[in-house]
């Protein structure tokens, strides 16, 4: 079982970023007849793509705009 804190103080793991966009889904599920998702929710699923498409296993902290950093630290399990 992965540790609640981030493994690697330089990179964020895709399980770091799934477990973040999953705590926002839950609490703010999609909306409306075009199920729109919360703001935090959409910017971080745009990274979560990105990687899952890549078939990467992490990104480094310097590579990740900033609006998206903030939003996933909104909703990382060290915050809660």
């Amino acid at each position: 079982m992965k540790s609640a804190v981030c493994v690697d103080a330089e990179v964020l793991t895709f399980d770091e970023l799934h477990r973040a966009v999953a705590r926002c889904m839950d609490a703010h599920p999609p909306a409306g007849l075009d199920f729109q998702m919360h703001s935090d929710a959409n910017v971080i699923a745009g990274l979560w793509d990105l990687i899952s498409y890549e078939r990467s296993s992490s990104v480094p902290f310097d590579q990740i705009k900033p609006e998206v950093l903030d939003a996933y630290r909104r909703w990382a399990e060290s915050s809660s």
